[in-house]
């Protein structure tokens, strides 16, 4: 994640700064860095998988379904 900025080439500027720190600490491989980024991972997988998801997608379209039609 980076900061956005308003003006084009400011921000180009910070996405290529912000990207190309990514890179080199990958390449490095960094074991702080990739232990984070597998724990992030993981956290992610559990509660935002594509099951849950159909789970809040049904739930929602029911609670749609049921309301009155209006005009």
């Amino acid at each position: 994640m980076y900061q956005w900025q308003e003006e084009m080439r400011a921000h180009a500027a910070f996405f290529y700064r912000a990207l190309t720190a990514v890179i080199n600490t990958l390449r490095e491989g960094n074991g702080r860095f990739l232990s984070a980024l597998a724990a992030q991972k993981a956290y992610v997988d559990t509660h935002y998988n594509w099951d849950l998801r159909a789970v809040q997608w049904e739930a929602f379209l029911r609670s749609i379904a049921s309301l009155p039609p209006q005009g």
